[in-house]
């Protein structure tokens, strides 16, 4: 079977609207959207339109240049001041893969161990103090 110039545009804009949507109804960017003429010839802007720092390519190709991707994530990255990233999905599966520079992969690693905001802790100590009340209301009434 051979896909035609249309069918393979096809599957990448599907790609980039599966992601901007999943990164919208994650929470992580609610203005996250396709770029509209990705793809069109200017191959120097993002797939993806959004506001947390990342120029994203997507690639839903059986067969694709790594190199060529990260050369134009990278590329627009530095013009963007950005961090690249290549998004991409293999075929008939649906699970997608980000690769991002190893440097921004051990800071999200390191954020992700920082203690939590103060406001987390006094919401996480009020919601104890709650129960606790609770259940003394509750042994009270029997």
């Amino acid at each position: 079977m051979t896909i035609t110039k249309k069918s393979a545009r096809a599957k990448g804009k599907l790609l980039e609207n599966q992601v901007a949507e999943q990164i919208r109804d994650s929470g992580v960017d609610k203005t996250a959207k396709r770029e509209k003429s990705s793809g069109s010839g200017n191959r120097d802007k993002s797939d993806i339109i959004n506001s947390i720092g990342y120029n994203m390519e997507c690639k839903n190709q059986k067969k694709f240049s790594l190199k060529g991707a990260l050369d134009q994530t990278i590329r627009e990255a530095e013009r963007t001041h950005t961090t690249p990233s290549v998004v991409f999905k293999r075929p008939f599966e649906s699970n997608k893969w980000i690769i991002i520079p190893f440097y921004e992969w051990i800071r999200l690693y390191k954020a992700s161990k920082e203690p939590k905001l103060r406001e987390d802790s006094l919401t996480k100590y009020n919601l104890t103090m709650l129960i606790q009340y609770a259940k003394k209301i509750l042994k009270e009434l029997q």
